[in-house]
């Protein structure tokens, strides 16, 4: 095999993100794999030419400026999505509120006419409904403690 299974372990290695007892194995390990080591050399000259190129340099307030517009740009992305969320959530309590007032067309009950039906059901009533609803539980309902009309 041409190369080593701990050869990934080089970089964490190199970049510190290992525990002491790792660290402490995997310097074992290099005293003897020729791979690794040159694995991790090749890692350690990298890093050193990536930290010699010098990148242009901004002032202060461009800089600034940058981070602010990058924060309001991800702010906007969570605000508009907050907004189509509340949105929705609004059709939904529109819909459930038109359906519980009886909006959205009534059930079979209160297609049957009876009053307490219809009252329970559409949780409306008018002054001829209640009249009818007091009657029906006058003659309907079976008398408590012996009081008969």
């Amino acid at each position: 095999m041409s190369e080593c299974d701990h050869i990934r372990e080089a970089s964490l290695y190199h970049d510190g993100e290992m525990t002491r007892e790792e660290a402490s194995r995997f310097e074992e390990h290099l005293r003897q794999c020729q791979a690794c080591r040159r694995e991790l050399e090749e890692i350690r000259r990298l890093s050193a030419l990536l930290s010699s190129i010098r990148g242009p340099s901004l002032e202060s307030d461009v800089l600034g400026r940058l981070h602010r517009t990058a924060t309001g740009a991800e702010e906007g992305v969570v605000v508009s999505m907050a907004r189509r969320l509340i949105a929705v959530a609004a059709a939904i309590m529109v819909a459930c509120t038109a359906w519980t007032l009886g909006v959205g067309g009534r059930t079979e009950a209160a297609a049957a006419g009876e009053p307490w039906e219809l009252t329970a059901v559409t949780l409306r009533t008018e002054v001829s409904d209640a009249q009818r609803v007091a009657q029906w539980m006058v003659e309907n309902l079976p008398s408590e403690n012996g009081n008969d009309r």
